[in-house]
């Protein structure tokens, strides 16, 4: 029997859920309201006393990697791990554009997931779409780029997902088909499907080796890198 806690954290909605081999069992989404650092492991206690399920009577770890929110990400990894390690439990983490993508109806050629990368930016990239139980496949890697550029290289063979459709749907072109608001974000029940055949067939992630895709530094980051620049600069013009 699989008993699984699934994490979604890569968006400022985080989704917390616990499966078995009927599905997904409960749910938990934290809003922007609910800091995921903070509310995260009082929420997965609560569920988990609710189901009546002892930690340790879990035997699957299932995160969204990302790409996606750095401190949602970092947190949510962080977590898994910890649960993982502690539990014996296996850890799977999924790429956030393959969760997307795996929520699109098949009837497309293929899915343009997007999430936002702030300053205008968004994480994008092609997937196939997934059918008869198929993991989508990427077509074209994920790339950070303009949501202008984006937008101009969709055609209407294509369906457009990501939490990066609250901020730029309007840039979506007329005849592209985009989910609709309240679908945009990756669902734990995607992870679940996805997560679920790969711990079938024997995959497993290292608990060591695993790390958020952040993909890009973040903007502090970027921040300090362009300071020392500075700094270097005019050390050097001096």
């Amino acid at each position: 029997m699989v008993r699984a806690l699934i994490l979604e954290t890569s968006t400022m909605f985080a989704e917390v859920a616990l499966a078995d081999d009927s599905g997904i069992v409960a749910s938990e989404h934290l809003s922007s309201a609910r800091r995921h650092t903070r509310d995260l492991a009082p929420v997965l206690g609560e569920m988990l006393r609710r189901a009546d399920w002892n930690p340790k009577s879990i035997n699957l770890v299932i995160v969204d990697e990302g790409p996606g929110s750095y401190t949602g990400l970092r947190v949510g990894v962080v977590t898994a791990k910890l649960f993982a390690y502690t539990t014996g439990a296996a850890l799977i983490a999924v790429d956030a554009m393959i969760a997307l993508a795996a929520d699109a109806p098949a009837k497309f050629s293929s899915v343009s997931p997007i999430i936002d990368a702030q300053q205008g930016l968004v994480y994008a990239a092609t997937l196939a779409c997934g059918e008869n139980g198929v993991e989508p496949a990427f077509l074209r890697a994920t790339e950070v780029m303009p949501a202008t550029e984006w937008a101009s290289q969709l055609t209407p063979e294509q369906f457009v997902i990501g939490p990066a459709l609250s901020r730029f749907a309007h840039l979506v072109p007329e005849g592209v088909t985009a989910a609709p608001p309240g679908r945009f974000n990756p669902s734990a029940n995607a992870l679940w499907k996805i997560g679920i055949k790969r711990f079938e067939a024997g995959q497993r992630d290292d608990i060591w080796k695993l790390e958020p895709r952040y993909l890009r530094p973040s903007a502090a980051q970027e921040k300090w890198d362009q300071r020392l620049a500075n700094k270097e600069g005019e050390k050097t013009s001096s």
